[in-house]
């Protein structure tokens, strides 16, 4: 699945990324990284507001990917385990 937010801003840090790589940014990916959670976490996100409005109505801002349950599926037949990692409140995963 993938959030509204994340469409939105994996084409931003790519960008800001290579712009890291080829030098025309003077900056760390340490300090891009900190600028980053800084603006997603504290300035967009006071007091958890954004979890609160995803967790009431998950459908409006989540997007099911078409070929998730195929996938899992089909590593599940072929013995894999998995498991998730995330950095978001448990609430919201």
């Amino acid at each position: 699945m993938t959030t509204a937010v994340e469409r939105c801003t994996l084409p931003v840090i790519s960008h800001v990324v290579d712009l890291i790589s080829k030098g025309k940014l003077k900056k760390t990916y340490l300090q891009f990284a900190y600028d980053l959670m800084e603006i997603m976490c504290v300035q967009l996100n006071p007091a958890g507001k954004v979890y609160e409005a995803v967790v009431c109505q998950p459908m409006k801002f989540i997007e099911p990917h078409p070929a998730l349950l195929a996938t899992l599926f089909t590593l599940r037949s072929k013995g894999k385990l998995l498991f998730l990692v995330s950095d978001y409140n448990r609430e919201y995963t």
